[in-house]
């Protein structure tokens, strides 16, 4: 007894007519009425009585009909459920972060994930601090890494690390040598800021807003090549934050905390509200709380 036969006759059995039950088996009439034939054959009993046209339930038909209705509703859902797992199994995520943020925190996560889900696929789109809210509250990615800018009551925010935020600068460039920095001491050095109103220019420029310090935003970059283009010209410097050197194993450049104000960022998960995370999503987010509870706080400096 073959599964589309039983489907066949519920489907016929519901409609009662053979030309709306077979356009919705996208089968021909003909074909149909060999479906039922066939079944009514291996059975041994007539289950319908045809007219011009109406189809009738015989008494074995109505009695037959709650039967054959469970098992296609039993095939269907193990059908959807096969769906479901394979799906489950082949995926893709899609993480939206902030450029310094994917190469501090995302390499080993991703190593960790791919190693033990090796049929899911990453979408990684980088972006400033304003880019990642968008490519969230839009759907383009599943989550971010950033920061909280705004206050989109469609987002929701989990604090995943605070980071120092400072400036790097080339290995013999006067500030590299200093003692202890403060805002105002460096604020005649030309600095670079990104296109676009960056996270970390943002926050900077409103802490030091309130001490009366302005900063010489003289260059425009765009991209995190853009922040080591400047850097490595030697005369330049660019706010980055704690740990960014490090992570990229640059030894001709240092990175310098700043204080007064000390200048911190706080970098969040973030997700679109009342969409419920993926199992996919679910063990990424565990590795990447994982990887962070390993790692040393934010701002060892690079610099004497």
């Amino acid at each position: 007894m073959r599964s589309e036969d039983l489907r066949a006759f519920v489907i016929l059995a519901d409609t009662g007519n053979f030309r709306a039950a077979a356009e919705l088996l996208n089968i021909t009439q003909p074909a149909l009425t060999r479906r039922i034939q066939k079944l009514e054959s291996l059975l041994g009993v007539e289950l319908m009585t045809r007219s011009t046209r109406r189809v009738e339930l015989t008494a074995a038909g109505i009695q037959f009909l709650q039967k054959a209705r469970s098992i296609v509703l039993d095939i269907e859902s193990a059908v959807i459920d096969l769906r479901e797992a394979v799906s489950r199994s082949h995926g893709q995520l899609r993480i939206g972060c902030l450029p310094t943020v994917g190469m501090a925190l995302l390499p080993p996560v991703l190593e960790r994930y791919a190693a033990a889900h090796p049929r899911i696929a990453f979408r990684i789109v980088d972006g400033n601090a304003l880019d990642v809210l968008r490519m969230v509250h839009s759907g383009q990615v599943d989550i971010g890494l950033g920061m909280n800018l705004d206050s989109d009551p469609n987002l929701s925010f989990e604090l995943l690390r605070v980071e120092d935020i400072g400036i790097i600068c080339r290995h013999d460039h006067p500030v590299a040598s200093m003692g202890r920095l403060r805002w105002a001491d460096i604020r005649h050095f030309p600095f670079a800021f990104n296109v676009g109103e960056s996270g970390n220019w943002l926050l900077i420029k409103r802490r030091l807003r309130d001490h009366d310090v302005q900063l010489n935003w003289r260059h425009e970059i765009q991209s995190l090549f853009s922040i080591l283009m400047v850097a490595k010209s030697g005369g330049i410097l660019s706010p980055a934050q704690g740990g960014f050197i490090e992570a990229l194993g640059l030894d001709d450049l240092v990175f310098r905390p700043v204080a007064e104000p000390a200048i911190r960022r706080e970098i969040m998960l973030i997700e679109r509200r009342e969409v419920p995370r993926s199992v996919h999503l679910e063990r990424f987010v565990a590795l990447l709380r994982d990887q962070l509870s390993g790692m040393p706080a934010s701002g060892a400096t690079s610099a004497p």
